[in-house]
């Protein structure tokens, strides 16, 4: 649980030093006066990334500044994150210097923004960006697996290339082919399963909002494997891909199959949201999934992580704004929540929250 945050040079916040209410947390802000900012700082700390696409980490600091900070204090330690211009993330938990592999071990955030309809709207690294962090902050054998897995797949890649140009022979790819398959069947087991159980919490979502949502809708999470949707003949398979298709790698020098082609989908009626989805339709798919995804992560650990809500009432009607505070009042859930407009927030939700002002 986060208890306090202080913030130094992110984006347009020069100077923050707040406490966090232990369940709900309504940030007030105009617009542009840095309330996004305020939701990425926090997950800057704990993914060492941008909350947003193709964000360069440059852009993360502040004008006129060459270091930014970050530091938030949570149940389970401190944590202290920082980027300095052009170099790489440096990160302390108690004093001591670690790396993100063992942050995921202990601190996560769920997050709801207005760019996360790209979830379901954009292009499949949005949405495996997206599920690998999640599945991260649960398992951190994963993020240490997927790590491996990258590491092999560009060495792959440079193989393929250097066996293109004549500079290593066919043979000797099968040391990092016999290695990506077993490492991406690792990852495509623990997405098999979380996916599965992700669905199921997603349906009962999709049931406690059903009038949020509209009686007779059926909602759907669906995972797309890259090559097989079958545990026991993954491996199989693959390798048979990689062995029929060989000399189209070679040409394009590049891996066509595995699991970083991986994608998945969010269905009402048996439609996709991304292609027959309106926007409106979108954001609730996100919204549900997100909610998913908090109570399968509290299922899972036995505790909850921290939600991230970045402008949501704005576009709900006041029947629609009073469903979604009343999901956040009946769960046990610690919220940070973003408007710009003070009566855009139930009166029932502040009875359990701190007003920010930044």
């Amino acid at each position: 649980m986060l208890k306090h945050i202080t913030i130094k040079n992110f984006r347009n916040l020069k100077l923050l030093s707040l406490d966090i209410n232990k369940r709900g947390n309504i940030v007030i802000a105009s617009n542009s006066s840095g309330k996004t900012n305020f939701l990425e700082s926090i997950y800057f700390s704990i993914y060492s990334d941008s909350l947003r696409e193709s964000m360069s980490m440059n852009e993360l600091v502040g004008d006129g500044s060459e270091v930014m900070y970050v530091k938030t204090i949570w149940d389970e330690g401190i944590l202290e994150s920082s980027f300095k211009l052009d170099t790489k993330v440096l990160i302390k938990f108690n004093d001591k210097s670690t790396i993100k592999r063992k942050v995921l071990e202990k601190l996560s955030c769920i997050v709801f923004a207005p760019n996360s309809v790209n979830i379901v709207s954009g292009e499949p690294d949005i949405r495996r960006k997206d599920i690998n962090n999640y599945i991260s902050s649960i398992y951190p054998d994963y993020y240490k697996t997927l790590s491996s897995y990258n590491k092999f797949l560009k060495n792959r890649n440079s193989f393929l290339k250097m066996i293109r140009d004549g500079k290593a022979n066919k043979s000797d790819l099968d040391y990092w082919t016999n290695n990506l398959v077993d490492l991406g069947f690792d990852i495509f087991k623990r997405r098999y399963e979380v996916f599965n159980s992700l669905n199921i919490e997603f349906k009962e979502v999709s049931k406690d909002l059903k009038s949020f949502l509209s009686n007779g809708s059926s909602w759907e999470l669906k995972y797309l494997p890259n090559t097989c949707n079958s545990l026991e003949e993954y491996k199989v398979k693959l390798l048979n891909k990689f062995r029929e298709n060989i000399e189209k790698e070679i040409i394009v020098g590049k891996t066509l199959y595995g699991i970083q082609k991986d994608d998945y989908t969010i269905e009402l009626e048996n439609k996709s949201m991304r292609f027959f989805g309106s926007r409106g339709q979108q954001r609730i798919a996100v919204l549900l999934l997100k909610f998913a995804q908090l109570r399968f992560f509290k299922s899972t650990l036995d505790r909850s992580s921290l939600f991230l809500i970045d402008d949501l009432m704005s576009e709900l009607d006041n029947t629609n704004r009073e469903y979604i505070s009343n999901y956040l009042l009946d769960n046990d859930i610690q919220f940070i929540l973003t408007t710009a407009e003070e009566f855009e927030i139930p009166k029932s939700l502040f009875t359990i929250s701190t007003a920010i002002n930044i």
